[in-house]
């Protein structure tokens, strides 16, 4: 499902990531653990595309990710989803709206816009909530939610 094999970037003249190599199976759960400042978040950075490595390559079923652009990069990047740290809820919006959020790339910019998801989208939405047991919480306004909430509406949208 996953590979990575020689991944290597540099921060400046800092080297954060140095020849990482590894593989994941569909199915598979792997923890990545270190100290701050590890390129733990450098590592998912580049495994997802949003930097590029400056060496080394990243093959997502069978397809290396710089090799891809446009259309089969967004194809690629939607059956995957990133949790970060900070969690980057619109805390303004309620929590199925901001779990919505990761439906946009398979939306017309119109229904965006108009926050007029299709009523399935809606409804996945709201399974994703109630699978991590905030579906009574659907409606409250993410500034409203404690921190653990927060987080898992952020499971919820990946």
């Amino acid at each position: 499902m996953l590979s990575v094999a020689g991944l290597v970037h540099h921060y400046g003249e800092r080297r954060v990531l140095d020849g990482v190599s590894f593989e994941v199976d569909a199915g598979e759960v792997v923890a990545v653990i270190g100290p701050s400042g590890a390129g733990k978040t450098t590592l998912f950075r580049s495994v997802t595309g949003l930097v590029d490595p400056d060496g080394g390559r990243v093959c997502i079923g069978g397809r290396e990710l710089g090799a891809l652009s446009g259309a089969e990069l967004r194809a690629v990047r939607r059956e995957m989803g990133v949790i970060f740290q900070q969690f980057n809820l619109v805390r303004r919006h309620s929590a199925v709206d901001n779990v919505l959020v990761g439906r946009l790339a398979g939306v017309p910019l119109w229904r965006v816009a108009l926050r007029r998801f299709p009523a399935a989208d809606v409804e996945i939405a709201l399974d994703c909530l109630d699978r991590v047991g905030l579906g009574d919480f659907a409606d409250a306004g993410a500034d409203l939610l404690s921190g653990g909430q927060q987080q898992r509406v952020a499971i919820a949208r990946a």
